[in-house]
């Protein structure tokens, strides 16, 4: 479940929570953020070593929601040999219209998907991140 939470300037005490029914089910946190008036978070789901493990996202106007329902943004591609994509980030590149998103994944091993890795063996990697007219995310 997500909460929401307004911090005064000092950032040292929450002036109010609200729980945000329509994210439910969150395994690990979610990263916020805002491009062109759209609120986006984001998060991983499932474990590293399933094939489903993969970073999905919800938009809204506000972040009191209500949010869209989640869509894919990053998940594995054995075609591109690309597996395990999540524990993510957004950033903007201050001045700029430019968006990047960080992330972690298995390195690839031309001997087999699993070799050198048990979960615990990731690369970082970091990627454009553009923004189609509807707000969904390439």
């Amino acid at each position: 479940m997500a909460r929401v939470a307004g911090m005064p300037p000092h950032g040292n005490s929450c002036e109010y929570q609200r729980k945000q029914d329509t994210m439910t089910d969150l395994p690990q946190a979610i990263w916020i953020h805002k491009c062109n008036g759209i609120c986006y978070a984001s998060w991983s789901e499932n474990d590293a070593r399933e094939p489903e493990y993969c970073v999905k996202y919800a938009t809204a106007e506000s972040l009191h929601g209500p949010w869209s329902e989640p869509r894919v943004l990053l998940e594995q591609d054995p075609a591109r040999k690309l597996y395990a994509t999540g524990h993510h980030n957004i950033v903007n590149v201050p001045g700029t219209d430019e968006w990047i998103i960080t992330y972690h994944r298995f390195a690839y091993n031309p001997a087999g998907r699993w070799v050198g890795g048990d979960g615990c063996h990731r690369e970082v990697v970091f990627a454009p991140l553009d923004y189609n007219p509807d707000g969904s995310l390439v």
